[in-house]
């Protein structure tokens, strides 16, 4: 099977990391987002942490074994959209009832801060704790999975969701819109005066 290869671009990346690495998110004083792997001045605002190797996973709903492994070996995937070894691999996972997040690789950028993580073009890619696995391999997959403890068979609760997809990029919020003025008054017309020119007030 072929894997969905992606063009080399020689565009400014992002600096993040493959594992599970703290990613910090907070607001200047002058009202710009900011995202950074190191904490935030003092003076930042509406601070968040977050996890830059995917969506926030809850585990607070899962089995002891399951959750200990997801805690442990968190797994990570990177695909893209049209990519059908990606869906094969979703799949698998959600099959074997594994938590996960997913990072799409969709724009230029997200496709050289790809290249620049994982040092190839090729998708899909698995990070199961620090181990990364390129391209679906059923078998590959299944043994990295056993190896980091995850149940062989399927124990997630119903209830359980995995957080939706994300860009690997993650976005910063567009600024809200500059407020409208008020429009002018419109000008009253007065009494003529006498040359006939008519006079005005606000």
């Amino acid at each position: 099977m072929k894997a969905k290869r992606l063009a080399p671009l020689a565009l400014a990346l992002l600096c993040a990391s493959a594992g599970a690495q703290q990613l910090y998110k907070w607001v200047a004083p002058d009202g710009t987002v900011s995202y950074s792997d190191k904490p935030p001045p003092s003076t930042a605002a509406k601070v968040e942490k977050k996890n830059a190797g995917g969506g926030s996973v809850s585990y607070d709903d899962l089995p002891f074994e399951l959750a200990n492994a997801a805690r442990n070996n968190p797994v990570v995937i990177y695909t893209a959209p049209g990519c059908a070894l990606c869906d094969s691999g979703r799949k698998a996972l959600n099959d074997r009832g594994i938590p996960f997040s997913e990072k799409t690789v969709t724009t230029n950028d997200e496709i050289a801060q790809f290249l620049k993580q994982m040092g190839g073009p090729v998708l899909p890619v698995m990070m199961v704790g620090h181990s990364k696995l390129t391209n679906y391999f059923p078998d590959q997959w299944t043994a990295a999975l056993n190896a980091a403890g995850y149940p062989a068979n399927n124990i997630m609760p119903k209830s359980h969701k995995n957080p939706p997809s994300e860009p690997l990029i993650a976005q910063a919020p567009a600024p809200a819109p500059a407020a409208t003025p008020a429009p002018a008054p419109t000008p009253t017309p007065t009494q003529q005066p006498a040359d006939g020119k008519p006079a005005f007030h606000f």
